[in-house]
């Protein structure tokens, strides 16, 4: 199962890099040549995302530890009025968990930190991943960008030549539609990413910037990316603003958002790009996230594309023979 997900990942890369490389082999003659380029290329952008954003998550770990003992403080205090009434005897063991918690980060976070470290590092899978990800996936994409075309015409021709025309122009119209699709993801978390990141900001978030990008980005996983992402701005929050403003302020911003993203930005941006009415889009996520859960929530729109293209040729193939 590894090592099919780690052929898919090498496809979907090569999938994505495929036109890049087209445009490049227009100017260097040379398959081997372009395709090694085209792989640079992609490695350039991917470590220069690296570079950019390590420091400053780098930063804000540092910080986010630095004051997490003070939040855990603030918030007990806060809140024990409320629950002392409720828990009665069972407050002093709250107080010792509290405690226990605060001297844990204090003083063993370094030791935690290396413990995992250490396990990590000595497992078996973390090798196969790292063989994985430095040779079977750079391999598998420079050997599927170097012979795509003759790829691609190895699959049609084993389709039945008298479903090749039509399965080929199914094909056609499916790529279309992808490379509309993630353009219109592109464009929807580029704008969400101004939103958060200007929201974030205007009402005193220190951490605005980091945040609202990884709010943004963490949107490519519908519902569950959302959750993610408003949990850690009101940690954040919490931390910049104190208990009440850090909270109200958060759920204000990101509940706006969501209706900002969810009803119009995807539907319009994502769902019209690919030919799919904004209600379609909002039937597709709910239909194939309740059939096939967190994975279905990710492949909704462009596998609803795909088989949007197939039901209208296959529409238009029987209207033609009647």
């Amino acid at each position: 199962m590894d090592i099919i997900y780690l052929f898919l990942t090498a496809f979907f890369f090569a999938y994505i890099l495929e036109p890049i490389c087209r445009k490049i082999r227009t100017i260097i003659d040379n398959k081997a040549a372009s395709t090694i380029m085209t792989i640079m290329f992609g490695l350039l952008i991917l470590c220069g995302v690296i570079i950019l954003a390590l420091p400053i998550l780098d930063r804000e770990l540092a910080r986010f530890k630095e004051r997490l003992p003070e939040m855990i403080s603030f918030g007990y205090i806060e809140i024990k009025p409320i629950v002392e009434n409720l828990l009665g005897s069972e407050l002093k063991k709250i107080e010792t968990f509290k405690s226990e918690i605060i001297a844990h980060i204090k003083g063993h976070s370094s030791a935690f930190s290396s413990t995992i470290i250490s396990f990590i590092v000595s497992g078996t899978n973390l090798i196969v991943t790292i063989i994985g990800w430095l040779i079977i996936i750079p391999v598998s994409v420079y050997y599927l960008l170097k012979d795509w075309d003759g790829f691609t015409a190895t699959l049609i021709k084993v389709i039945p030549q008298s479903y090749r025309e039509d399965i080929s122009d199914i094909c056609a119209q499916a790529d279309k539609k992808l490379k509309l699709y993630f353009k219109g993801q592109l464009l929807v978390i580029g704008m969400m990413a101004l939103y958060y990141t200007c929201c974030l900001f205007i009402i005193g978030y220190e951490s605005w910037f980091a945040v609202g990008l990884f709010s943004a980005i963490l949107l490519l996983l519908p519902y569950v990316g959302f959750v993610i992402a408003f949990l850690l701005a009101v940690l954040t929050g919490i931390l910049d603003l104190g208990l009440y403003m850090g909270i109200v302020a958060t759920i204000i911003i990101y509940s706006l958002g969501q209706l900002i993203e969810g009803f119009f930005l995807t539907p319009k941006l994502v769902g019209e790009q690919i030919g799919l009415h904004p209600l379609a889009v909002i039937f597709a996520l709910l239909f194939f996230g309740s059939v096939m859960g967190f994975t279905g929530l990710i492949i909704a729109l462009p596998l609803t594309a795909i088989l949007t293209t197939i039901a209208i040729k296959v529409l238009e193939k029987m209207s033609f023979n009647f």
